[in-house]
């Protein structure tokens, strides 16, 4: 069975009455998370007055991955140093910098 996770991002609009939302930089905030395996399930503004948008709230979902290191599974779905879902066995979290090992007992170490 899969399993998801999911996220939610607020953009703020521009402007004095608000509702303008700044393209090129929306379009490639939506391409860093898309790079990062997120996919957009749902878009929506939050009304502001007479029709104005205060804010676009975007929501993501991914597969959650499981890591596998010899006969044992290690789920590393979240970094220990700063809770970001985003980690993989040996490699240098996207969200702190720091590196996850795992040690002969499985137990993670940074």
């Amino acid at each position: 069975m899969n399993k998801w996770e999911y996220k939610t991002v607020k953009f703020q609009t521009k402007g004095f009455w608000g509702g303008i939302l700044e393209e090129s930089s929306f379009n490639m905030e939506l391409n860093r998370y898309g790079d990062d395996g997120w996919e957009v399930i749902s878009c929506f503004d939050t009304s502001q007055h007479e029709g104005g948008s205060r804010e676009v709230i975007v929501v993501f979902k991914r597969k959650k991955e499981e890591q596998v290191l010899g006969d044992t599974d290690i789920k590393a779905e979240y970094c220990p140093a700063c809770g970001a879902v985003n980690h993989s066995i040996n490699k240098t979290c996207r969200s702190c910098g720091i590196t996850l090992i795992i040690d002969e007992a499985n137990e993670p170490k940074f």
